[in-house]
């Protein structure tokens, strides 16, 4: 299931969500057929998990799209005292959610660069506002 072909884009940001396209289509495929159980394996010793990935990626997505981009006010799960609660899976999140949210982050990115500028425009500096 491919999300975009990359045969026919049209311009550069046609092709850069086009690339886009094809990493967030990769994410989702590696997700087909894992178990709920096997999401939430913690397989390296960072404690990093597969459904921690999507988790995180979902706001990878809202923070640069959404908010940095599109100047959108959105509320982030991390905190100064919890840092890393967007790469963990909560245990009402089943992997299916993850990645109905991750896909909808997406699609919610895609129509925000459709409706963009020129590939030049400057947004604020989503690390230091001034």
């Amino acid at each position: 299931m491919s999300l975009r072909p990359l045969r026919g884009l049209t311009d550069d940001r046609d092709a850069l969500v086009g690339f886009l396209d094809v990493l967030r289509d990769a994410v989702v495929r590696k997700m087909e057929d894992l178990s709920d159980d096997g999401m939430r394996a913690r397989l390296v010793d960072s404690g990093t998990t597969l459904g921690g990935i999507v988790k995180h990626l979902v706001d990878v997505e809202r923070f640069w799209f959404h908010s940095s981009f599109a100047g959108r006010e959105i509320e982030f799960p991390w905190t100064d005292d919890d840092p890393d609660a967007d790469w963990r899976v909560e245990d009402d999140e089943t992997l299916e959610l993850l990645v109905d949210r991750y896909r909808e982050a997406f699609e919610e990115s895609n129509r925000i660069a459709a409706g963009a500028g020129s590939l030049d425009d400057v947004v604020a500096d989503a690390w230091n506002e001034e």
